[in-house]
């Protein structure tokens, strides 16, 4: 991806890793390494990230319940291989209480993980310059059965909780809005998925502005990575699902999504092979 002009890489994990297991733990087992990166231990994380420059190309971290500690890892990788931690960027998704509602992997009650999530925003404040902290995501919540008037209802109420989270440790919400980014699906009718995005934009924006006193206009922009729904594709037919993910970038950038993920067309059921990945981003 990196050969071919990507300046943003995206690191998914396996189960375990988002449930904080080892892959020797019995509870592992069938599961290390089906669904993404298995890791263990700092090493793993090394290895993965070899080679990359880490002051050029930022890492999102795909992983929620775990998430602050795969922050602590990536800092801690990138300062072993030469570069600061205002020179790197990650945005580790981050989002538990979308795990709560949508997923259900998430290990700590409520409180707690809603806490850990302030934390790591408060941290990114004071600490990491470049990186993004969250990454609200009603992708997985519209892949459970929500509307897609449903889905950003959810993001966004999720949103205001982390945000009076932070608030409440004495952080104004103007130091921190304009780095969370959004994970939202596009898949279904293109128009309702257009009309979906430019309508969250200005409800975004209004709620920032009046339920937390934001005023400087690009701390109001809503930041998303859109992406193609996996529930939309076919495992029947999956070169079908080609056509498909051309339509999912098309409503994605007529959204203006800043950044745009498509699944390959044979995601739906196998990771991708590096033949269909290459035809997702020569789609893009």
């Amino acid at each position: 991806m990196i050969a071919n002009g990507q300046n943003g890489l995206n690191v998914a994990f396996d189960l375990p890793t988002q449930m904080g297991y080892d892959s020797d733990h019995p509870l592992a087992k069938g599961e290390v390494g089906r669904v993404g990166m298995a890791v263990d231990s700092l090493k793993d994380f090394e290895t993965a990230f070899a080679g990359i420059p880490l002051d050029r190309i930022g890492s999102g971290l795909t992983i929620n319940a775990v998430a602050t500690i795969m922050m602590a890892m990536y800092q801690a990788v990138a300062e072993k291989f030469g570069y600061s931690k205002e020179q790197i960027s990650t945005t580790p998704q981050n989002d538990i209480l979308k795990e709560m509602i949508g997923r259900g992997a998430w290990i700590f009650p409520v409180e707690h993980g809603v806490r850990l999530v302030g934390d790591s925003i408060e941290y990114a404040v004071k600490e990491l310059p470049k990186s993004n902290p969250v990454s609200l995501c009603g992708y997985h919540i519209r892949e459970s059965g929500a509307t897609p008037a449903q889905e950003i209802a959810y993001a966004f109420e999720i949103a205001k909780a982390y945000i009076d989270n932070v608030v409440q440790r004495g952080i104004h919400p103007e130091d921190f809005v304009g780095r969370f980014s959004f994970n939202f699906n596009v898949y279904g009718n293109l128009w309702e998925q257009i009309a979906k995005f430019r309508a969250a934009r200005k409800l975004w924006a209004k709620m920032l502005k009046n339920e937390y006193g934001v005023t400087e206009k690009k701390k109001l922009f809503l930041r998303g990575l859109f992406g193609g729904g996996g529930s939309g594709l076919t495992k029947e037919q999956p070169e079908n699902n080609i056509m498909r993910g051309a339509y999912y970038a098309l409503g994605a950038a007529l959204s203006g999504a800043q950044t745009i993920a498509l699944c390959s067309f044979d995601e739906a059921y196998t990771i991708p092979t590096p033949r269909s990945a290459l035809w997702s981003l020569r789609t893009l």
